[in-house]
């Protein structure tokens, strides 16, 4: 059986159930705003680790000009505190789909490291299927052929998606920049190595043996102590790479070298051979035509001599027939004479019939000579087309030769001006998403540093108000069990159940809501820019005793508190209400101009208002402080909303930065600047570093230093502050972005020093802290370098009117040396995004303060009508109509949640200010804005949940019993 103190508790939780429902509220609302905030960044972490862990994603990613093997790949595996060395190949393309072209990012599906998440279907089998990217494309795709238009390095035309999947490498929407189509990769592709037309991997992922949480202090020492030993095992590798490929170039020029001696060798003896060869035929043919023009003079002196000895015998003949016939007519033809003559003349005959068959015979002997003659001039012929034939054959095979040698002295030139590769060591923080997603969760950290403490504090105010004015309201209960023999601690019991219970209620389900609620809400805000796992659900076991305990003082404690004070006094002197408060004379009386003027009524609300001090402050408080949470989240939205717009419209005002492989000569940057004038406006040389900016004092912040080559800034960089403009810093000075100066304590006229990575430094004078969101920055001249930085290697430029910025991108790309253009605007899409996703926390963060806010008006006006039940009643009796019953109530409400509005503002101006100063990440920086939308705004949700509350009152006002009311102190 229930003791009867055990039955008044429950019965007071019952007739006070609006009251005990508004503590349980309370503490519900400020413990789960305070635990949900807290526990976000934590939960954040937890899904990307456990993510990443699942993933295994690399610690390390390797890049060598020269690419790798396998042989490297086993070497860089087996460097200590190396779990996993993998080698992958990475390259651009553009593929059709479904008759629309897209830039991919296409990746070799890796092994142990960088492991793919299956969304949909299933992982690639055949070298011609691939999977796509899980943020651009659905399961409608799986089944499809996705078609090669341009790129290098692909094995097959076409390949057939089998899945869609989520990658590690690309935690967030960002997919990068490409030389391809309009210079942004739409999405990412995954292929099996066998799928790329490559035996050389472009880069090696590695993963220590070592793990830690991410973005903790103990990874980010893992990391550190690891950098060096694999850094200088991606050096030594890539430069036994290049010695062995080296080697092996010069020992095949070696090898070509011999095959050329040796052809060279050769061909000097088959020249000399043929030269002998034509020479002996040649003697031949000149000893030949020696002979047959000797025979032929011979020839043509017989004729002659057979001409003269013909000529001489027919002349002869002729004579002695002449002779004859004037024998013949003398008659003496008997005659020795005759006789004589006649055989002389037989004789002669004889002797020309010899001649003529000479003459045959010197005739065949010429017949000979003469196809002789034309044997010899085809032998002529065919030793001249033969020598013909051997010299061209010797001069092309010379020809062959000479080429031959100037190509392995030029492979040789080559191979020995061969420049050692070039490597680079990046770690998780080169990842854009990786790095997006700190920056992201410390936004939510920064903003849950302050904003829900204050809020827990607002709500505790509240609640400790409510248990110290209730046991005030008991008194009489008090007085009447301490009457009946109740102990104190058995009186005071039913005070701490009361208030005890609500709390325990509130924040256990207060805890557990807010870390499920407000972990998923904003993980859902940051759908937009990672969607790779559900947000995991973190229980805090400090953070809930902590909650609990903070929420049983301010209930409990107070309570105790206030029992203590009631319990000293006697049962005689509870039992009877407390005398009212002595009217006193307020300060706007003695204002007799505007005290004389005010109404009766205003008049009474002004002295209650005034008489009852500690409800008074009370109420300022709870309803300023709500005021307060309410603006302070208003202007983290002003303060977050328009950081895209004034970093890249105020500040940043260049549409591209162009970084280049190595320094820029005078001439190189005509060139640059002649080959893309078509397409760029305006164009400006820089030298852009890492570095650090050290105080006198010692602090130092890392920041991106800037040298203008021209010494000029404002047309791409617009130094500011305010509205008021810095001049371009000259040699030996420097203009600090603000959020720099601040963090080490540095103003105008201050000196800092300016040091790069290869720890060389510039002492510098500070003639201006300029504006600036985005990054952190030291802008100086060129002339103040003095040995820092690493030469001209970048180009801020302005894209003209008209042309496309990322087309432009693309064509920049293909310039000489460039290595590598980043887009401003993408940087603006990234910002923004970053910016929206934070917009729908601060509306989760203003609509929980308004929550509070109608909670803490709703309860302080319960509060203040229960005290005033007897007033109420009178007023009733009077005569008062219901409706001037309210007024008469509810216009002190209304006075004191102006006068808590008035206390807000300036509480919320500070709080936010504070709260801004609070969040600080490396990427972005707040500026502390407060738009005048933004003070209307949180006055008016302040007096909207004023008259809302006033509508739900008014019920209790008509409700109100006035003979049993103003009969209660009897």
């Amino acid at each position: 059986m229930k003791s009867p103190i055990v039955k008044s508790t429950f019965r007071e939780i019952k007739s006070t159930f609006g009251r005990y429902l508004a503590i349980i509220m309370i503490i519900a609302l400020g413990v789960g705003f305070f635990a949900g905030l807290k526990v976000t960044r934590p939960a954040m972490l937890k899904t990307g680790q456990k993510y990443l862990s699942e993933a295994d994603m690399y610690d390390f990613r390797l890049l060598s000009t020269l690419g790798y093997t396998d042989k490297e790949v086993e070497k860089l595996a087996e460097i200590e505190g190396v779990e996993y060395a993998v080698g992958s190949f990475s390259t651009d393309g553009v593929f059709d789909i479904g008759g629309s072209e897209k830039v991919f990012a296409a990746h070799s599906v890796t092994e142990k490291v960088n492991l793919l998440k299956t969304v949909y279907g299933r992982m690639p089998t055949a070298p011609d299927e691939c999977v796509l990217d899980h943020s651009r494309y659905g399961s409608d795709m799986i089944g499809k052929t996705v078609t090669v238009t341009e790129g290098k390095g692909f094995a097959f035309k076409d390949y057939r998606v089998v899945g869609i999947v989520s990658s590690p490498y690309y935690l967030n929407i960002e997919r990068g920049n490409t030389k391809l189509g309009d210079g942004t990769v739409n999405a990412f592709i995954y292929i099996p190595f066998d799928g790329f037309d490559t035996e050389v991997y472009s880069e090696v992922f590695v993963t220590l043996k070592n793990k830690a949480d991410i973005f903790s202090e103990e990874y980010d020492r893992i990391i550190s102590d690891a950098e060096k030993a694999v850094g200088d095992g991606n050096t030594e590798v890539s430069t036994a790479r290049f010695d062995s490929i080296k080697s092996d170039a010069l020992s095949e020029i070696d090898d070509a070298e011999k095959k050329y001696n040796d052809s060279f060798s050769e061909y000097l003896d088959k020249k000399s051979k043929a030269e002998k060869e034509l020479a002996d035929t040649l003697d031949k043919l000149n000893s030949a035509e020696k002979e047959l023009a000797d025979r032929k003079n011979a020839l043509e002196d017989g004729f002659s001599q057979l001409d003269e000895a013909e000529k001489t015998l027919k002349a002869n003949i002729s004579e002695a027939k002449s002779q004859m016939s004037q024998l013949e007519a003398a008659g003496m033809t008997g005659t020795e004479a005759y006789l004589k003559l006649s055989a002389t003349v037989a004789a002669l005959e004889g002797k020309l019939s010899e001649c003529a068959e000479q003459r045959k015979t010197l005739e065949n002997g010429r017949a000979e000579s003469e196809k002789a003659e034309k044997e010899l001039a085809a032998s002529k012929e065919e030793y001249n087309s033969a020598k013909e034939k051997a010299d061209r054959e010797l001069a092309d095979a010379g020809s062959e030769l000479a080429d031959a040698k100037k190509k392995i002295d030029d492979a040789r030139a080559d191979v020995e001006a061969m420049e050692k590769p070039t490597t680079y060591l990046l770690d998780r923080g080169d990842n854009t998403g990786y790095v997006c997603y700190d920056s992201d969760s410390k936004i939510v950290d920064g903003v849950a540093k302050v904003f829900p403490v204050f809020f827990f504090l607002v709500a505790a105010l509240v609640c400790t108000t409510t248990m110290t004015r209730m046991v005030d309201d008991e008194r009489v209960q008090i007085g009447t069990l301490k009457s009946l023999g109740y102990g104190s601690g058995a009186v005071s019991g039913k005070y701490v159940f009361y208030s005890g219970s609500a709390a325990l209620i509130g924040c256990v389900g207060g805890f557990f809501l807010g870390t499920w609620l407000f972990p998923m809400a904003i993980w859902k805000a940051y759908g937009m820019l990672y969607g790779f796992a559900p947000v995991e659900y973190v229980f805090d076991v400090p953070l809930a005793v902590i909650s609990l305990a903070a929420a049983m003082l301010c209930s409990v404690g107070s309570t105790l508190l206030s029992c203590r004070n009631e319990l000293t006094r006697r049962p005689a002197e509870l039992i009877r209400p407390k005398s009212p408060k002595a009217g006193k004379r307020i300060l706007l009386e003695r204002i007799g101009f505007i005290w004389h003027r005010l109404p009766f009524l205003r008049k009474v609300s002004l002295r209650n208002i005034f008489r009852y001090k500690r409800r008074l402050f009370m109420m300022i408080l709870g309803i300023g402080g709500c005021t307060a949470l309410v603006l302070t989240g208003f202007g983290l939205r002003d303060s977050i909303a328009d950081i895209a717009n004034m970093q890249f419209d105020n500040v940043t005002v260049y549409d591209y930065v162009v970084t280049f492989s190595s320094p820029l000569d005078e001439n190189a940057r005509k060139k640059f600047e002649a080959d893309n004038s078509a397409v760029l406006s305006s164009v400006g040389f820089f030298c852009q570093e890492s570095g650090d900016v050290i105080s006198d004092g010692g602090k130092n912040r890392s920041v991106t230093v800037v040298a203008s080559l021209s010494g000029q800034f404002s047309d791409f960089i617009r130094l500011h502050k305010g509205n008021t403009d810095i001049p371009s810093p000259g040699k030996g000075e420097v203009v600090l972005d603000r959020r720099t100066a601040s963090d080490i304590s540095v103003s105008v006229g201050d000196t800092v020093a300016i040091r790069d990575i290869d720890m060389n430094e510039v002492t510098l004078r500070v003639i201006g802290i300029c504006d600036n969101y985005v990054y952190n920055y030291a802008f100086i001249s060129y002339d103040s370098i003095d040995g820092i930085g690493s030469g001209i290697k970048t180009v801020y430029a302005n894209v003209r009117e008209g042309v496309d910025i990322h087309a432009a991108s693309a064509e920049l790309m293909k310039s000489d040396n460039v290595l590598n253009v980043t887009v401003n605007a993408d940087i603006r899409s990234r910002v923004d995004n970053m910016m929206k996703s934070l917009d729908s926390i601060v509306w989760l963060v203003i609509g929980c303060a308004g929550a509070l806010a109608l909670v803490v008006l709703f309860n302080l006006s319960n509060i203040n009508i229960t005290e005033r039940v007897r007033e109420i009643a009178t007023i009733k009796v009077l005569g008062f109509y219901p409706s001037e019953t309210s007024a008469y109530v509810f216009r002190e409400n209304l006075i004191l949640t102006a006068l808590g509005t008035l206390f807000g503002i300036p509480l919320g101006i500070w709080l936010h200010s504070f709260v801004i100063s609070c969040i600080k990440i490396d990427m972005v920086s707040f500026d502390n804005i407060l738009k005048p939308v933004s003070y209307l705004l949180a006055v008016l949700m302040t007096f909207m949940f004023a008259f809302a509350v006033e509508l739900v009152m008014r019920r209790r006002i008509d409700g109100i019993n006035m003979a049993e009311s103003l009969k209660s102190a009897e």
